[in-house]
């Protein structure tokens, strides 16, 4: 990743060459940098006043990554914040400006103050980029922009109220909530948009109160929070969001409309309904939306008006929430929609035919597939499927065995195999095994072309699907799983019994048995799922078998296996305690959370540590203080694991920095 952004870096540099920017240099004099600043701080800090500025980005861009000792470089960074040079060949947004940005707030606590006061400049960009700054510092600048919603500057309430929305830190909730009618229309647009991406339920009553405010922004703020989805459920905003869709702003009005859709209640279709009589596009788009998302076959007659809408985006829509409602009056309509001009409209035409699993759209779909735009021919094929209408069959398999130079990646042939499986006529069986065994064909299609023979249930898959399942190392990997999960589904008498006697056959060598163990993990059937709980059971097995076991139980996602691997977290063997915990990921077990949580204190750190991972992919916040701890741990590969599970749970990016992610969770943990 270092070797991508240099070679980005100096590509920066060769085409910002012989560019002349309008730069105005930091007004510190050079003459100001303290006598005992470092030489190769001073450096950098030098090389900030340079006029070519790709020498200024990567002058930010090394301080950043000095840490604690780039303190000194503060005020001269904070200068360099207005600079928003961009620079053509670096990532994207690239310029010194962003660089000092993220440069401060990796300096931390340090540089907030200085940073607040860059709120007060009168530089836009230098402002913006004070804000990101502080983002980035997080929970170390929450209590200095707290006090800065106090400040007498406008701009300093407004972006301290920004960025205190995009920490999400909810200390700042009833801060925000005090100056929610602030007399600055700006400060009250950020206060609203900040409160919409905390999402506290403190907040209902004053978005409700802003989408009645005398500004559009501040509505417009108001609005997004609702769509963003923090209070679909409280019932409180519904009349407000109702009273919205006349506002006279087109997105005001849109927006509302689209939180009102994603909040499923019934009570506005009528108003949605006339919302599809708006004069602007977004606002009927919108409304369509809505309506669909809802399901109410009220709105049926005017979304098929809908379809024929001079503007592409609610003809779309209309015709989604067609599909989703399932009325059979539609499907006359929407089969016309087969012929739009736009490809975009085709697919979710299909897409709602597909839906709407009405017979009568079978012809249409098959001639609409000469259509030349191969994701059409996918959707078109999908809906197919979807209706299951054996008509359609010998269509499909001409499709799945031809190869076709429109479609590199096989994405229509891999919806042909799909759809076969869900139509499940044995016509298709012959055509499929072919497409499986052909090594030519894409692993997507040979995968999609198992899991249609596991639908089909036909024993002439066994054959072709087991010799895949057991080409150790010619097949790929994944494909094996597949054909393995095949077999658990077609669920043939005799299938399994070799690999269950091998299990059984303590005398056999352990390969035998491990391949067996796997085998079984694959198909995951009820009966192989017994055959591994009872290996991982017996306490005379050889661990590293029981191991293998428990792993394969994972492998399985068979509910019936979790609670064999919740009693194995009791296991006296550590290792089998680590497995069980391990396992415990794939299957997402509810029933198993508490089980993982006292298993957090267990005295082996393998267990500790996969007990924890399980939570996270659970999405389970207890997990989130025991990943903080592991960041004490010595162990470097410890620590890389827990912060990327801190970050895939709570969105933070402290690093490995321990004492940080504890002041964090020392304000948050009541909150998450």
């Amino acid at each position: 990743m270092n070797t991508i952004r240099m070679f980005l870096t100096f590509l920066a540099v060769f085409i910002s060459a012989g560019r002349s920017p309008v730069y105005t240099p930091p007004d510190i004099p050079t003459e100001k940098i303290p006598s005992d600043t470092p030489a190769e701080i001073r450096e950098q800090i030098e090389k900030l006043y340079s006029s070519d500025a790709s020498v200024r980005l990567v002058a930010a861009e090394r301080l950043g990554r000095m840490g604690e000792r780039a303190i000194p470089a503060i005020p001269f960074l904070i200068e360099i914040l207005g600079d928003d040079t961009v620079l053509l060949g670096g990532w994207k947004g690239a310029s010194p400006a962003v660089a000092a940005a993220e440069t401060l707030g990796k300096t931390g606590a340090p540089a907030v103050k200085p940073l607040i006061a860059a709120l007060n400049d009168k530089n836009h960009t230098r402002r913006k980029n004070a804000t990101r700054a502080l983002v980035w510092i997080d929970v170390d600048a929450v209590e200095q922009l707290l006090e800065a919603l106090k400040h007498k500057n406008p701009d300093v309430r407004a972006h301290a109220a920004t960025a205190l929305g995009e920490i999400k830190d909810r200390r700042a909730v009833k801060h925000l909530i005090s100056i929610a009618k602030d007399r600055d229309a700006f400060v009250r647009a950020s206060v609203v948009r900040a409160l919409g991406l905390i999402r506290d339920s403190r907040v209902v009553g004053v978005l409700i109160s802003a989408l009645q405010d005398e500004n559009v922004e501040v509505r417009r703020n108001a609005a997004r929070a609702w769509q963003n989805g923090a209070w679909y459920k409280d019932p409180r905003g519904l009349e407000a969001l109702i009273a919205a869709l006349e506002d006279k702003d087109e997105e005001v009005r849109g927006t509302a409309a689209w939180a009102l859709g994603a909040i499923k209640d019934p009570r506005p279709v009528k108003a949605l309904i006339i919302a599809m009589k708006d004069e602007e596009d977004f606002g009927r788009s919108s409304a369509a939306w809505a309506l669909g998302n809802i399901g109410d076959a009220q709105a049926v007659e005017q979304l098929i008006l809908a379809l024929r809408d001079k503007h592409h985006g609610v003809r779309s829509n209309a015709t989604w929430a067609l599909g989703q409602i399932g009325d059979s009056r539609a499907v006359e309509p929407v089969i016309a929609c087969l012929k739009d001009k736009l490809s975009e409209n085709q697919m979710s035409a299909a897409d709602a035919l597909g839906k709407l699993k009405d017979h009568r759209a079978v012809e249409p779909l098959i001639n609409a597939f000469a259509d030349e735009n191969r994701r059409v021919r996918a959707a078109v094929i999908q809906a197919l499927g979807d209706i299951g209408d054996a008509r359609a069959t010998a269509m499909l398999i001409g499709v799945l065995n031809r190869t076709d130079p429109e479609d590199p990646d096989c994405l229509v042939k891999q919806r042909a195999a799909e759809a076969l499986g869900k139509i499940k006529s044995r016509q298709a069986v012959e055509p499929l095994i072919q497409a499986l065994s052909d090594k030519n064909n894409l692993h997507p299609v040979r995968m999609a072309a198992a899991r249609a023979l596991a639908e089909i249930k036909d024993l002439q898959a066994i054959k072709p699907l087991l010799e895949i399942l057991l080409e150790w190392e010619q097949e790929h990997r994944e494909l094996r799983e597949e054909t393995g999960r095949a077999l658990g589904k077609i669920d043939a008498p005799g299938v399994l019994e070799p690999f269950l006697a091998a299990l059984k056959n303590k005398h056999d060598n352990c390969y035998e048995r491990e391949k067996a163990i796997w085998v079984l993990g694959r198909i995951g059937n009820a009966r192989a799922v017994e055959a591994l709980a009872a290996v991982l059971e017996d306490k005379s097995e050889d661990i590293e078998i029981r191991c293998s076991a428990a792993a394969a139980l994972g492998e399985t996602k068979a509910s019936q296996a979790a609670n064999t691997l919740i009693a194995a977290l009791k296991d006296k063997e550590p290792p089998i305690r680590s497995r069980a915990a391990s396992a415990l990921w794939s299957i997402k077990e509810p029933n198993a959370a508490e089980s993982l949580v006292a298993a957090l204190k267990d005295e082996n750190l393998g267990v500790r540590i996969n007990s924890t991972l399980a939570l996270v992919y659970m999405k389970d916040q207890r997990a989130i203080k025991p990943l903080i701890d592991m960041l004490k741990n010595q162990n470097p590969d410890i620590q890389e694991t827990a912060e990327s599970q801190l970050w895939k749970i709570t969105g933070k990016k402290f690093g490995k920095d321990h004492a940080k992610w504890q002041r964090w969770w020392k304000y948050n943990k009541d909150n998450i």
